[in-house]
């Protein structure tokens, strides 16, 4: 029962919060007809790595990531001649700047999503953001940083009422937050911590497929 209290007052740190506290990246845009390289310079330009593809009236069409471009590579396109609107994913699933910030992270990490154009209250254009897996789970990571200690400190009080001692109280809140917080990264990946190596003159080409393999 104590565990259980200790994750729901944990997860309800953040249930109040909407996706817009979460500071969407402001929308790069790109017309379906522009090319992977032109939509690939636009991400370099502005330190991104995805771009929203819109028609002329700004309605949202697909999306376009850096792992697209890469796959555009590995499988021998032409960057330059390929468009995005081949490349892109159409139709992408989105959420609304006034959705909850634990559902958006809840449907990132269930489809796999890294990233999530971010729509207005209302309405279908303009795309106000992208929400970005990394930047969400930074967010929430900070988060508990900043209340992990309050929030231990508050059950040890709470434990210590109940007859244990403050070593005890105190060992007990470590033990929970300990499996809390388990398992481990290296534990998730396992053997799959090993970088991919290639020869300093490997092509990009050839660099794309031995990431995507």
């Amino acid at each position: 029962a104590v565990e259980a209290a200790l994750v729901q007052a944990l997860m309800s740190l953040s249930s109040s919060r909407t996706v817009a506290a979460l500071r969407p990246r402001p929308a790069l845009a790109v017309e379906p007809s522009s090319s992977v390289a032109g939509a690939a310079a636009r991400m370099r330009e502005k330190n991104a790595d995805a771009v929203i593809v819109v028609d002329a009236a700004g309605e949202l069409l697909g999306i376009i990531t850096d792992t697209d471009i890469a796959r555009v590579l590995a499988e021998g396109g032409d960057p330059s001649v390929e468009t995005v609107e081949v490349t892109m994913t159409a139709s992408p699933r989105c959420v609304r700047s006034t959705d909850a910030a634990v559902d958006a992270l809840t449907t990132m990490v269930e489809k796999r999503f890294r990233h999530l154009p971010v729509l207005p209250p209302s309405g279908s254009s303009p795309v106000v953001g992208i929400l970005d897996m990394r930047a969400c789970l930074y967010d929430a990571i900070a988060r508990l940083e900043r209340h992990l200690s309050h929030v231990s400190s508050a059950m040890s009080s709470a434990l210590s009422r109940s007859g244990l001692t403050a070593a005890a109280a105190a060992g007990t809140v470590d033990s929970l937050v300990s499996k809390l917080f388990t398992p481990t990264l290296s534990e998730v990946l396992g053997e799959q911590l090993g970088a991919v190596s290639i020869a300093s003159d490997c092509s990009v080409a050839a660099a794309a497929a031995a990431v995507r393999a």
